[in-house]
């Protein structure tokens, strides 16, 4: 599995050269990240694209250590664009249990 954050970048040149990409990977999407999310869904009255404050800290700091603290809850919150989390949540899920959505072509396997 993938991330890619956005950090910012010390010396721009430019307007578009503010930020700086960094990808992020983890080798393997660790069991207790499942069993989390299954509790999460229990619980939760919420769909996943609604989290409530509580939730979404708790999703990140599965995301932080399915990625083995390669980068912090804060990093994630600053780094990742609004426009891409709900598709990173949906992706992150489907990876998580193996699910396969049809047409997109995405699997839950890396």
């Amino acid at each position: 599995m993938k991330i890619t954050l956005h950090f910012p970048n010390e010396n721009p040149k430019n307007e578009k050269d503010l930020y700086t990409k960094k990808t992020f990977n983890a080798p393997f999407i660790p069991l207790i990240v499942i069993k989390t999310l299954t509790e999460m869904r229990e619980k939760s009255e919420n769909d996943l694209q609604q989290f409530n404050d509580e939730e979404l800290e708790q999703f990140i700091d599965l995301v932080c250590i399915t990625f083995v603290n390669q980068f912090t809850s804060d990093d994630f919150y600053r780094g990742m664009a609004t426009d891409k989390i709900s598709e990173f949540i949906t992706e992150f899920h489907d990876k998580a249990f193996n699910i396969q959505r049809e047409g997109t072509g995405s699997s839950g396997k890396k």
